[in-house]
Formats: structure tokens, C-alpha cells, sequence
């Protein structure tokens, strides 16, 4: 949890969504600590996945004057979980042509 917090307390973070699929674990949850910068929403997406074997997350947060919602930071969230996967898959194998 600490990880999640901007000042590094678990006691911060309070998890409202964990959803788990093939390659990505994709968590939203509210953020109490004080906020690094003015402005940004308290709740947060964090995608966290394995690209070429290096754990990658991808943080999305509105602004408390242009809130997302929470289907909408979801879709956010996974496209762009979607698009770093595909753009980093290892590439395909070049069919050899026969004798």
C-alpha cells in the first residue's frame, strides 16, 4: 500500500477497486495523504503490468474541477494499459519461405 501513497503511508490509501486480468492488475483508490499538487482529485487508477519483463504502472487522476468517473477512469486505464502492451510485444516471428 505504501507504494500506492504519494507520502509513502499505507494507512493513506484507501482501496476501492482491485481487478485482475491477464497481464495487468488494475487498482482504484482514494489517496488521503496531503496532495503533492493542488488541484488533482484524491481517487487514482494504477495499472500495474509486466512489460518485457519490468513492472510498468500507468496512474490516472482527474482534476477536483474535471472529475473522472469511475467507469469512464476505467476505460482510460485499460486502453492505455492496452496500447503500452501491444507497442512493447516482443515481435512476431518472420515466416521463412519454402525451398
Amino acid at each position: 500500500m505504501a507504494l500506492l501513497s504519494s507520502n509513502l503511508q499505507p494507512e493513506a490509501i484507501l482501496v476501492d477497486t482491485v481487478i485482475q486480468a491477464e497481464g495487468v492488475v488494475l487498482v482504484r483508490f482514494a489517496d488521503t495523504a496531503p496532495r503533492l499538487v493542488r488541484g488533482l482529485e484524491r481517487v487514482e487508477w494504477r495499472a500495474c503490468l509486466d512489460l518485457r519483463g519490468r513492472l510498468t504502472t500507468v496512474s490516472l487522476r482527474g482534476l477536483t474541477r474535471a472529475p473522472v468517473g469511475q467507469a469512464r477512469g476505467l476505460e482510460l486505464i485499460a486502453k492505455a494499459s492496452a496500447t503500452l502492451r501491444a507497442a512493447n510485444a516482443p515481435p512476431a516471428p518472420v515466416a521463412s519461405e519454402p525451398d
